[in-house]
């Protein structure tokens, strides 16, 4: 257990591997309470766009940094883990294959509406855009590298296999091909949802903030595109609840070489990290409810 932690700590010695586990726990920890508020954004414009509702305004008051949509997925993500690997395991297995058979009809349903003047030219002519009253480059193979490099963060399951090395049966076995799977499978799904995507909308149009949605929509599929949205406020909690699962491994490494209080690797009869995984809980919750991530 430990990722790129332990790898520091042994071949660097301890300041660098403090340096790597505080770097964990902000792509595992933080990053899933920033996935909650992201969640949380979702699911109030996906109750008022599709319900019609808006939900009771003490739960994400609008003059209020708070939210507490986001605070319960992160309590809920908590709650899982607590109960165990198993129960955890269970959770991302049924939440997986949903999240795979949305991108599975979006490939499909987009593929049969594909339209191949909408990706002519395939790498447009360089430009200059404002982003929030600053210049940035757009386009062109500049703009290639900047959205790889942006794409990355739905690569990150590929380390967490390795934070999680300890929870397999055969880890020099199944380790490295769960690495190279899931890397192979989140770039072919990932491709050929994108692809989908400019074949259906030109990439001048594309919304990014509903960018399937609005796509399904301009060829005449509403209710594809309302298949998708909720789809995506039911499946979109399992990133973090991915992130979360981790967390409590890295401190359990770090707190076992005792650079972090033994508190955080006491192991209970079950085998499982419970009060680790209860004080992560309660600060990451705590950032999901009252930090809004963004400027």
């Amino acid at each position: 257990a430990g990722s790129t932690y332990a790898y520091s700590y042994h071949a660097l010695g301890e300041l660098p591997a403090l340096v790597a586990g505080f770097l964990l726990t902000l792509e595992y920890g933080v990053s899933s309470a920033g996935g909650a508020r992201s969640w949380s954004d979702k699911l109030t414009q996906w109750m008022k766009s599709q319900l019609g509702v808006r939900g009771p305004a003490w739960m994400k008051p609008p003059d209020s940094v708070v939210d507490l949509y986001a605070g319960l997925l992160m309590a809920g993500c908590t709650a899982v883990v607590l109960c165990g690997m198993q129960a955890g395991k269970r959770v991302v297995n049924v939440v997986t294959m949903t999240k795979i058979s949305v991108v599975a009809f979006i490939i499909v349903v987009g593929l049969a509406n594909f339209d191949a003047d909408r990706v002519t030219p395939f790498v447009p002519d360089q430009q200059v855009v404002t982003v929030h009253g600053e210049d940035a480059v757009a386009f062109g193979w500049p703009g290639v590298l900047l959205g790889a490099s942006a794409s990355f963060y739905g690569y990150i399951g590929y380390d967490e296999v390795c934070c999680l090395a300890g929870e397999a049966k055969d880890p020099a076995r199944n380790i490295p091909r769960a690495v190279v799977g899931t890397i192979l499978g989140a770039a072919t799904l990932s491709i050929l949802a994108t692809f989908a995507l400019v074949g259906m909308q030109k990439y001048t149009d594309i919304d990014a903030e509903e960018a399937y949605g609005n796509a399904f929509s301009s060829v005449g599929m509403d209710w594809a595109a309302a298949f998708v949205a909720s789809g995506e406020v039911l499946t979109m909690p399992i990133t973090s609840f991915i992130g979360f699962l981790a967390q409590p491994r890295v401190q359990y490494a770090m707190a076992r070489d005792g650079l972090l209080p033994a508190a955080f690797a006491e192991v209970d009869a079950k085998g499982n990290l419970f009060r680790g995984t209860l004080l992560c809980g309660v600060a990451v919750t705590a950032l999901a409810v009252f930090v809004p991530f963004h400027v």
